[in-house]
């Protein structure tokens, strides 16, 4: 019997080349704006980077944290089966996690003069299409993390 040619691997795939496109852009965004700020105004970039601060990373490592901890909870409770109802309730539970924390987030910062909303309803629309649209994106990017991993699988075990 034929012994199973592996397969080329391609030079770099969609993944990394969209991780790597991300993560040097933000480079590339952080360090053009460090450029733009007079060199005397060093204030001006510490403000930058604490309105980044306050007003993004904070809560999206918050709600990142929830995020990861609610879906290990759900995926681990035994009276949870496997399924559409897993999904609900990762789902359901993830988003009023989501825009009640991103509501109280932004009152503090209100109590503080540093975030002001005139038009809540819209304000949570746009956030509600935001976490409609990152959960699309990371479901895609979960399933296509399960097919490598089958593939690897299958890969294998075609060599042993």
């Amino acid at each position: 019997m034929e012994a199973a040619k592996p397969k080329k691997k391609p030079a770099f795939t969609f993944k990394e080349l969209l991780f790597a496109y991300l993560a040097i852009s933000k480079l590339m965004y952080w360090m053009n704006n460090i450029a733009a700020i007079q060199q005397d105004e060093l204030g001006e970039v510490w403000r930058m980077v604490l309105n980044r601060l306050l007003g993004q990373d904070i809560m999206t490592i918050w709600i990142l944290i929830a995020m990861f901890l609610l879906d290990h909870y759900v995926k681990t409770h035994p009276s949870i089966k496997k399924g559409s109802i897993r999904d609900i309730l990762i789902y359901g539970i993830g988003y009023v996690i989501y825009i009640v924390s991103i509501i109280v987030y932004t009152w503090v910062l209100g109590l503080f003069s540093l975030a002001q909303i005139n038009n809540w309803g819209a304000f949570i629309l746009n956030f509600s299409i935001f976490y409609v649209a990152a959960c699309v994106v990371l479901g895609v990017k979960e399933r296509v993390k399960k097919k490598e991993a089958e593939l690897y699988i299958e890969n294998e075990k075609e060599v042993e």
